[in-house]
């Protein structure tokens, strides 16, 4: 799963939902420009986008094929919010894409996905050194704890 989603409450509750399903997160930095961006969604086979409607105008034109549309307002307080509204207006969504405030307000998951920590991707981190492209580098969730151990 794509998260083309910068420092806010949206990526935190996306990457740990996305871990908990048993998915792959691929955090993808919204300052890069759009050929970028597209050719890590690209890489990694990305069939799910989690995109703030901020950074629409990031959105590849080969964009996976589910996209799930975060509200940059959602987790503002109440002014911020209405100033929001009336500054932006109604977000354009593509067409037949989700919103994650609805996703994140239905029935709640009762146990994590069975997963061989040891072999299961959690992320494919994009990293890059002093040559080339940026590489994307594949970490499991037992190499996740093991660094926060």
């Amino acid at each position: 799963m794509g998260l083309l989603l910068p420092n806010t409450p949206h990526f935190i509750v996306a990457y740990n939902a996305t871990c908990l399903l048993g998915g792959t997160v691929v955090a993808v930095n919204p300052l890069m420009p759009v050929p970028k961006i597209k050719r890590e969604l690209k890489e990694t086979g990305c069939r799910i986008l989690i995109i703030l409607d901020r950074l629409l105008e990031k959105l590849p034109e080969e964009a996976p094929e589910t996209m799930i549309v975060a509200e940059a307002a959602h987790y503002a307080p109440a002014h911020l919010r209405l100033l929001s509204a009336l500054k932006y207006g109604d977000t354009r969504r593509p067409a037949g894409s989700l919103k994650l405030e609805d996703l994140i307000t239905g029935p709640r998951l009762n146990e994590a996905a069975e997963t061989a920590p040891k072999e299961a991707l959690a992320v494919i981190m994009y990293t890059s050194g002093t040559t080339g492209d940026p590489k994307g580098v594949m970490l499991t969730h037992y190499a996740l704890v093991a660094n926060a151990l």
